[in-house]
């Protein structure tokens, strides 16, 4: 048997029930052969696996409107990555028969419809939303139970600015997301002076050297900012908040 975890759960997928397992009947299709006659056929999902193995008799299998070939399935049956895809034989078909839960104590094996994402940011500690929804946790971690298509996530961190993404979520799998650097904000760097108090001219040139590109102070202020900083320093708060947009 060369099924590997992959390559089953495709097939639980894509050939199985609407609960993704395998059965022995209940499911339609059409099969065009290689005289170019589609034949409307019902049965299982290993015979759907057959059709598509029998690549001498066979050309497609249609299921819903979705056309597959042979191709599509050996594609999806690889252990790590897709570079190591392994053939399909008609004795994985057998197989199948065996894992479909037709006869009472055989097991049926059904692919998962959930996976995983692993999100972790630099600096931690950034509240983790998915779709728009509050999970209630903060990097690094794993948020599970995710149904297998693309989703958005944001990482909030007080004095950073958020940071939203796309990820595409396959069940049965942890999708790791590269560490996120989270970006400071004007206001958190002013605040880790700490405070308009004691800005410096010193400081407002490294600010003004970061607008220009020179230094790296995490952030690239705006030149608003630039003058709002200033402001702080001779003493119009008011001026500073509006022009840098914080709350001193």
């Amino acid at each position: 048997m060369t099924l590997t975890t992959n390559g089953k759960n495709y097939i639980g997928k894509h050939f199985g029930n609407s609960s993704r397992c395998y059965v022995l009947s209940g499911l339609n299709w059409t099969t065009l052969g290689t005289d170019d006659i589609p034949t409307d056929e019902t049965g299982g999902t290993a015979q759907i696996v057959g059709r598509l193995v029998l690549q001498q008799v066979n050309k497609s299998v249609t299921i819903s409107g979705t056309t597959y070939i042979y191709e599509d399935l050996r594609a999806a049956n690889y252990t790590l990555t897709p570079a190591d895809a392994q053939d399909v034989f008609f004795t994985d078909a057998q197989w199948i028969t065996q894992n479909d839960g037709s006869i009472d104590g055989e097991p049926q094996y059904c692919a998962p419809t959930t996976g995983d994402v692993s999100l972790e940011s630099n600096p931690p500690g950034a509240r983790i939303f998915i779709d728009n929804i509050d999970t209630g946790l903060y990097t690094p971690n794993t948020i599970t139970g995710l149904t297998d298509e693309i989703h958005t996530y944001n990482l909030v961190l007080t004095g950073h600015l958020d940071n939203t993404g796309n990820f595409t979520i396959i069940a049965g799998q942890t999708i790791v997301i590269p560490t996120i650097t989270l970006v400071v904000t004007i206001c958190s760097w002013i605040t880790g002076l700490p405070g308009i108090e004691n800005i410096n001219p010193v400081n407002i040139g490294v600010l003004t050297d970061a607008n220009l590109g020179i230094g790296n102070i995490g952030f690239t202020p705006t030149i608003p900012q630039v003058f709002g900083t200033i402001y702080y320093y001779i003493g119009f708060t008011n001026s500073g908040n509006v022009n840098t947009g914080c709350s001193f």
